[in-house]
């Protein structure tokens, strides 16, 4: 009764510690006992609560894979990767392709794991990676044993990797053996379903976990040689990976039912190298002396800690949380003062055209920092912001320039000269850009040739700023070319129905 699995590494080496120390317990008083009285008088109580209450290396490893990974060098797997969510049963859902890859190493050797792909979905490839980062490349070596069901099949495959789910074309993918599941079980769905993975020597078995229970390695089974027959070398140990691919966006739930390797994982341990490899990412520097004060305290108190302690575990993901806590914070303060400068900000000081320029600061400011965590880049931005506002003429620095203009022939023959703006040649095609030019040159000419302040003054330059407003710019060109004069398609109904496009000279096209 006091054998609780089958693999009793199921549980990490802390929890393990615990559990066998009772166990031992209860074995003392076992040998000590004299009667059958004494031994049904042992209170087991205590042991099966450790039992029912400690979590397994499984818990463990599906509370942190999501958050505490391997990242890919491809982004887009990431970005998949963190839509994924942990439920409160310690499953996983997926949904977009991508995979989570645990920071641990396993030994292939005597490796058993059970796991269920649990969705009434069609899924390609979806299970489990065993796998180590390509040292050379940027994707991923090892094995993939996928649950792969359509209308006409129920298998689980195996397949070799080299080289795989990485941003270089450079891959493999070798399909090495597997098990057409409802040859072994007539009705039998590879979804909702777990199955367990011995490996041994090199060769990995697939069971039914609900019939290897009562058959042990009697049970019907799926045996799969890892070396292909010598073709691949194994390595001795592997990342263990969750993977959804090409499942068209379906999603299941991932349930991790237990894994067991040679020898226990210790979380303490496992604690410790996260919390190293993530305050390396972190940069609290951008946190107040106070703040940094905290920070390094509870640095302190981790490291002060020994690994064995039992609360070790606890103590590091405490701090890690306390600091990125400390780190939004100086995030979430710097917004703050942000948003109060823009709304205590004078407007009033300014013209309408230095008005609109500045809310057009404001307005990409604020958009930025509501969609950016990157507390550098955000004060980068305001900094720079508030450089480009202090360049602006206020209301009273136009009224001292006026005055002067109208003191100053010279000047105001300038300051008129330069509301002759060329736009940018990048909106307006050569053409336009010669016009403009041959404008600005005949009226500077004009402007040049005038004697009294007031006659400059008062020059109509409306006719460059019309001929600017009413040339069209290099969008509205495009636009034009693109109904007018444009590939026609070898499907002539695309040509019929771009036909009915008509396009309004407002930069905008109408499809129909």
């Amino acid at each position: 009764s006091l054998n609780y699995h089958e693999y009793e590494n199921i549980y990490r080496k802390e929890e393990l510690s615990k559990i066998n120390n009772e166990k031992n317990k209860i074995i003392d008083e076992i040998n000590k006992a004299t009667s059958l009285d004494d031994l049904n008088n042992i209170n087991l109580n205590t042991y099966n609560n450790l039992l029912n209450n400690s979590k397994t290396d499984s818990n463990y490893l599906m509370s942190e894979i999501l958050k505490y990974n391997i990242d890919s060098s491809w982004d887009l797997v990431n970005e998949h990767r963190d839509q994924m969510k942990l439920n409160d049963d310690y499953t996983i859902t997926t949904y977009d392709d991508g995979y989570a890859l645990d920071t641990s190493l396993y030994s292939l050797d005597n490796l058993n794991l059970a796991f269920s792909i649990n969705t009434n979905n069609y899924v390609t490839f979806a299970g489990v990676l065993l796998v180590n980062e390509n040292s050379s490349k940027d994707g991923l070596n090892g094995y993939g044993i996928f649950a792969n069901r359509a209308s006409d099949h129920e298998w689980y495959q195996v397949w070799y990797l080299e080289n795989a789910y990485g941003t270089n074309n450079n891959a493999k993918y070798q399909y090495i053996g597997g098990w057409v599941y409802t040859d072994s079980y007539p009705n039998g769905k590879v979804t909702n379903n777990m199955i367990k993975v011995s490996i041994n020597d090199d060769t990995l078995i697939i069971y039914k976990l609900e019939d290897y229970n009562k058959y042990l390695e009697n049970a019907k089974q799926c045996k799969v040689d890892l070396t292909f027959n010598g073709l691949y070398k194994t390595s001795e140990t592997y990342h263990f990976g969750i993977i959804s691919w090409s499942n068209g966006g379906n999603s299941f739930n991932f349930e991790l039912g237990y894994i067991a390797n040679k020898t226990p994982i210790s979380g303490n341990e496992k604690a410790k190298d996260i919390f190293n490899k993530e305050i390396n990412k972190l940069d609290y520097s951008i946190c107040s002396k106070e703040q940094i004060e905290k920070i390094n305290n509870k640095k302190d108190e981790l490291n002060n800690l020994d690994i064995n302690s039992e609360g070790y575990y606890s103590k590091a993901f405490e701090t890690l949380n306390y600091i990125n806590n400390e780190i939004t914070l100086a995030i979430t303060n710097l917004k703050n003062s942000i948003n109060e400068y823009i709304k205590n900000f004078n407007l009033t000081l300014y013209r309408d055209k230095e008005k609109e320029t500045i809310n057009g600061y404001f307005s990409s400011l604020k958009t930025f920092i509501n969609t950016s965590n990157d507390y550098n880049k955000i004060n980068k931005l305001f900094i720079e912001t508030k450089e480009n506002i202090d360049t602006l003429k206020t209301d009273e620095d136009y009224k001292k320039i006026e005055e002067e203009i109208k003191n100053n022939l010279d000047l105001a023959k300038k300051n008129k000269i330069n509301q002759l703006v060329l736009p940018s040649i990048n909106d307006y095609r050569q053409e336009e850009i010669d016009k403009f030019n041959s404008k600005i040159e005949e009226l500077t000419n004009s402007i040049n040739a005038l004697n009294d302040i007031d006659e400059v003054n008062n020059f109509d330059i409306s006719s460059y700023t019309d001929l600017v407003n009413t040339s069209k710019n290099n969008a509205q060109h495009t636009l034009d070319e693109i109904i007018n004069a444009n590939i026609l398609a070898k499907w002539s109904l695309v040509n019929d129905h771009k036909a009915q496009m008509t396009y309004d000279n407002q930069n905008e096209i109408t499809t129909h």
